[in-house]
């Protein structure tokens, strides 16, 4: 458990600095700090739980990239994974080179656009750390590459190169098929969902979640009717169950801040109207289809949204205009604080909430096979 919270506390430590201090002078830290998180998560040793062990087996069962027309292992995952675990196979027969490259990959690539899109990047990966780095990077690697290559074609959404974003994404899904669902994310260049208020958006994701099991079926049905593998029609199956209540925590804290994000938060440019409009499409879908296990991994390819938005709503804080807010539903404030002092008692909040949240998961995740934490560095 030290080393998960050495790495998360050391983030909440330069998360405060960086409210004090612009992140260009930080960015040696920032490198730093990401290649001990790339070290960190590259070099974990047979953690990953379930998930992890599939991946060593079938990575020892793979042939070269020279003798696959000699492999006989069941045909269990996309094609993209498939070669580039081959590609990997042909250089080294050592399965933790597999989980190396991976980290290597995937993780930079994060955290330079984390930098790129946010005036607090070690706040930003603070959300990160808590509600996705454990599941992404430690257990679901095929979906770790899929992520990296969709957060690479958001700037062609932004751009409005469709081409360009068709085509990344069609890589992403030859990595992990849940990519597919992010070809509809183009549309909110032209879909302004933002604009809904609050109870459009609430009632709009209750009325469809009336039909969400008719939709699920539907989906399952369609799966049986195009002939997909077992194995495709099973994965399907699995995904469509729906889930505990855990789910229903991680409902609640995307209503909250959507509610917190549209009440204070103002849109100024053309790609803030694409990441508020992408945010307001989760918040209907997880109202919607949340139940189901599926959420956890389309959710994952959401979380950079909320990411930026975090960052715009604290380089925005306005203590004086949210008294006036609060003052016309009859709520008073009268303690007199600076605007900066409460934006960094607000950042440290929230990391705290963060970091409890990240214990409770380290915990109570039954599959992560997370504790304790073994590092190939040392016996």
């Amino acid at each position: 458990m030290e080393a998960y919270l050495l790495i998360f506390i050391s983030v909440i430590i330069f998360s405060g600095i960086n409210m004090r201090i612009e992140k260009e002078k930080l960015k040696n830290i920032y490198i730093i700090y990401g290649i001990i998180l790339v070290i960190f998560i590259g070099l974990r040793k047979d953690l990953g739980g379930i998930d992890y062990e599939v991946y060593t087996e079938y990575f020892k069962g793979m042939t070269s990239i020279f003798n696959m027309s000699n492999w006989n292992y069941p045909d269990v995952f996309e094609v993209g994974f498939k070669y580039f675990v081959a590609i990997i196979k042909t250089i080294t027969e050592n399965p933790y080179v597999m989980f190396l490259l991976v980290t290597i990959l995937t993780v930079p690539v994060l955290l330079i656009i984390n930098y790129k899109y946010c005036k607090y990047p070690f706040f930003t990966l603070s959300f990160y750390i808590y509600k996705t780095m454990l599941y992404t990077n430690f257990i679901a690697i095929r979906q770790s590459i899929s992520l990296t290559i969709f957060l690479i074609s958001i700037k062609y959404i932004f751009s409005g190169d469709f081409k360009k974003y068709m085509i990344l994404i069609f890589l992403a899904t030859i990595f992990h098929s849940s990519a597919i669902v992010l070809l509809p994310l183009y549309l909110m260049r032209y879909v302004k969902l933002y604009k809904l208020g609050f109870l459009k958006v609430i009632s709009i994701g209750i009325l469809i979640s009336l039909f969400s099991d008719l939709a699920v079926k539907m989906f399952l049905y369609i799966g049986n009717f195009i002939n997909l593998s077992d194995n495709l029609l099973e994965k399907m199956r699995i995904y469509s169950q729906a889930i505990d209540s855990g789910i229903n925590l991680h409902l609640l804290e995307i209503i909250i801040l959507y509610f917190i994000f549209f009440w204070i938060y103002e849109i100024n440019n053309n790609e803030e109207e694409v990441i508020s409009s992408i945010f307001v499409l989760y918040v209907i879908l997880i109202i919607s289809f949340g139940k189901y296990l599926i959420f956890i991994r389309i959710s994952m390819y959401f979380y950079f949204f909320i990411m930026i938005l975090m960052s715009k709503w604290l380089d925005r804080f306005n203590f004086e205009k949210y008294k006036e807010s609060l003052a016309i539903f009859g709520i008073k404030i009268k303690f007199n604080i600076s605007n900066n002092k409460l934006k960094i008692i607000v950042m440290y909040l929230l990391c705290i909430v963060f970091l409890l949240g990240y214990i409770n998961y380290l915990i109570k995740f039954d599959n992560g096979g997370l504790l304790p934490y073994r590092t190939l560095l040392f016996n």
